[in-house]
């Protein structure tokens, strides 16, 4: 069974929110790349909907009274015993009618779909119905199916429905409108884009559905938005980044009245003067803003929160947070404008800062954010957001505007510039060419302090992301020599294009990955290993780590040894050994310092602790067989960096370091104990406290026991 086939098992059970939090992110990020099992997913929402909306039925109230008469009418009948053959004949006699009567019923004809007239006070849709399309630009009455598809383009547009409900859509918004049954109004399916309803008052219930769930409403006056989002900001260790899909998230904001959110099994509702955001995994986020009409205080808050979200790893309120604030549309613009402007360095996130202004500023903002880019009088991080939301508006002209001003400017403002433009789609076939062609010069010039754009063009050059790239990408990768520009350009060319191109890609890094040069081959497995399946990347990390035993050049045994630690592998403690062994304090120093870095992450913190524990115990010993204080200075810096821990997923191992022969390591395991600590550790300390009798390590102990009391707020027991 593959990946799919379970995915569409799990359907009715993600529909109802039944699967665990888990499960329920996994189908969310599979719907979000397959379209087939998204369909399915669509398809068995409308047969839900349909089933709910079918009536019991309710037998008279003598029903089981004249089912008893009629049986003592009929009376009592013996009947001879019959043979299992027969009865079964008679039970698929009966199945068989049965099912022939549904196929009868099925390929009966169906009476003809019901149309229903929709005004079009303002603007222009295009209406796509029976599989063609055509423009609606003049004022008045259009008759329309259940599945007729109303998008707008670059302009807005009103409609008004027969019971004089006035529908707003924004720019790039697509929907179609069911048609009313006895006990509602219909339902207005919204595929993308923004709308604001004006509903008029009526006992019949009004639908807004998406398919991140379904608004109910009577009367009243709200804004429904459903887009798609990027990954959050996350937290990043060196150049390792977990990558995600964005996701559609759905925003309500009512105006007037009340709105009830439907999201899975629950009920949400929404009054006047809040907003709430929420998607398929997402369940219904609202925030407390500040009261009144002040808009700017509202923007900032938002982006207050979303600097914290973003800092804690909360992906599921920051990208609430961020579709809340986008949703509040151009009257946030003069706000966040002054945010670039004025603002302290830090205060907020300029990544979103740039995202949101992106979604709702208009190219009448470029002269001023042009301005922002160009002057060193503003802060780095906001000139970066200004470039961002330049190139967000209008992807082909702000790339347009952006290659002027990296031709005729510092080197700071020419990164910026790149960096905006790396991963971003539809800026065009000539300005992709202009931009590969900047690049590829960039780095033929090679690593140094006099070409400072160096690796930003590397990563620019495999963020590309228009599809007009892919012939000059392979250029790249069948006429090039330098193996950082192919190596760049593969990662691209695995990125736009399709399975074929990925395995075209690998036969030329396979090639490239027998190359003489240590160096060489070890970038060239880091980038196949960034392709390969699992069982791929295991044999290409035996490899690694042979070729790092075997060099004699630092800078690829501690290459070698970090992709080791990110992978997890137990052939890291051989590696670490190895640098140890050839006696190079500043290697050694170097590896201890990538492997502390690496303690920060979720993923890999108690593998590195580990590895540091083992580092330690080597350099120890070393010292006391040669007193050499080079060694004893070395594991004093892993004593220092251990100290420095602070993610609580280590724990484990720092507790085992309790039990320790070595003073040191104890004495680092009480003091990370006292400032990452649980309230087991309280105990724990305590029963250390009675074995030791050295009153200095004693005296840590008490300390750490009273740091952990005052942190976790316990009192006395």
């Amino acid at each position: 069974m593959n990946n799919c086939d379970k995915i569409r098992l799990a359907t009715d059970a993600y529909i109802k929110g039944l699967l665990p939090e888990e499960e329920m992110r996994s189908v969310t990020n599979h719907l979000e790349s397959c379209p087939e099992c998204k369909n399915v997913l669509i398809q068995s929402k409308k047969v839900s909907a349909i089933l709910h909306k079918w009536a019991d039925i309710t037998p008279k109230d003598n029903f089981i009274e004249a089912v008893n008469e009629k049986i003592d009418e009929l009376g009592v009948h013996e009947y001879p015993e019959v043979n299992l053959f027969y009865r079964l004949r008679y039970a698929f006699a009966s199945a068989a009618v049965i099912l022939l009567a549904v196929v009868i019923w099925l390929a009966s004809p169906k009476p003809p779909e019901t149309i229903q007239p929709i005004s079009l006070d303002s603007g222009t849709v295009s209406v796509r119905q029976d599989n063609q399309s055509q423009e609606a630009t003049t004022k008045g009455t259009y008759y329309i199916k259940s599945d007729t598809v109303m998008q707008t383009a670059g302009t807005k547009a009103v409609l008004s429905l027969a019971d004089r409900t006035k529908i707003e859509m924004d720019r790039q918004t697509a929907l179609n409108i069911t048609q009313p049954s006895e006990k509602s109004r219909g339902n207005i399916l919204l595929h993308q884009g923004s709308i604001y309803l004006d509903v008029a008052k009526n006992p019949k219930t009004l639908y807004v559905e998406t398919e991140s769930g379904r608004i109910k409403v009577v009367g009243t006056r709200f804004r429904v938005n459903h887009l798609k989002y990027n990954a959050p900001v996350r937290k990043q260790i060196d150049d390792n980044v977990i990558s995600a899909e964005g996701i559609k998230i759905t925003t309500v904001s009512v105006d007037e009245g009340t709105v009830q959110v439907e999201w899975k099994n629950s009920v949400h509702p929404v009054k006047a003067g809040e907003r709430v955001a929420f998607s398929i995994s997402i369940k219904p986020i609202g925030f407390d803003l500040p009261v009144g009409d002040n808009m700017a205080d509202r923007a900032k808050h938002l982006l207050e929160l979303l600097k914290q979200f973003s800092e804690r790893n909360d992906f599921d309120k920051a990208l609430a947070a961020e579709a809340i604030l986008t949703g509040m549309g151009e009257e946030t613009i003069p706000s966040l404008m002054e945010i670039l402007k004025s603002t302290p360095s830090g205060k907020y996130n300029s990544v979103y800062l740039g995202r949101v202004l992106s979604r709702v500023g208009s190219e009448k903002l470029y002269p001023e954010l042009e301005a922002i880019i160009k002057s060193s009088g503003y802060y780095i991080e906001y000139r970066s957001a200004a470039a961002e939301t330049l190139v967000g508006i209008n992807p082909s002209r702000g790339a347009i505007i952006l290659l002027d001003i990296f031709a005729n400017t510092d080197t700071d403002t020419r990164k910026l510039c790149l960096t905006a433009l790396q991963d971003k789609k539809s800026i065009g076939a000539a300005n992709t060419a202009e931009l590969i062609k900047i690049l590829v010069n960039i780095i033929k010039k090679g690593e140094s302090k006099d070409n400072p754009l160096f690796n930003a063009a590397l990563e620019s050059l495999a963020g590309i992301s228009d599809n007009s790239a892919l012939p000059l990408l392979y250029e790249l990768l069948k006429n090039e020599t330098d193996y950082r520009i192919i190596l760049s350009a593969s990662r691209a060319i695995v990125r736009l294009g399709d399975k074929s191109d990925r395995e075209k890609t690998l036969v030329r890094l396979y090639a490239l990955s027998e190359d003489k040069n240590d160096l060489v081959k070890l970038a060239t497995i880091k980038t196949i290993m960034s392709l390969e399946n699992a069982q791929g990347k295991q044999r290409l990390v035996n490899r690694l780590v042979d070729i790092g035993l075997a060099s004699t050049d630092p800078k690829v045994k501690l290459a070698c040894l970090e992709t080791a630690v990110i992978l997890g592998d137990t052939q890291a403690f051989e590696l670490l050994k190895n640098i140890i062994a050839q006696g190079n304090s500043d290697l050694t120093l170097q590896a201890i310092q990538k492997i502390a870095r690496i303690t920060s992450s979720d993923a890999f913190s108690g593998f590195s602790v580990e590895l540091l524990v083992s580092g330690y115990y080597d350099l120890i010993n070393r010292w006391k067989r040669t007193q050499d204080q080079i060694y004893r200075n070395l594991a004093d810096q892993i004593t220092r960096s251990l100290q420095g821990i602070k993610n609580q997923r280590s724990l484990p191992v720092i507790r085992g370091l309790l039990d320790s022969n070595e003073p040191d390591l104890v004495l680092s395991a009480v003091r990370i104990l006292a400032n990452i600590g649980e309230k087991e550790d309280i105990f724990t300390l305590r029963t250390l406290l009675g074995k030791v009798t050295n009153e200095s390590m004693r005296g840590e102990i008490i300390t750490a026991i009273a740091t952990l009391r005052t942190t976790l707020d316990i009192r006395d027991e």
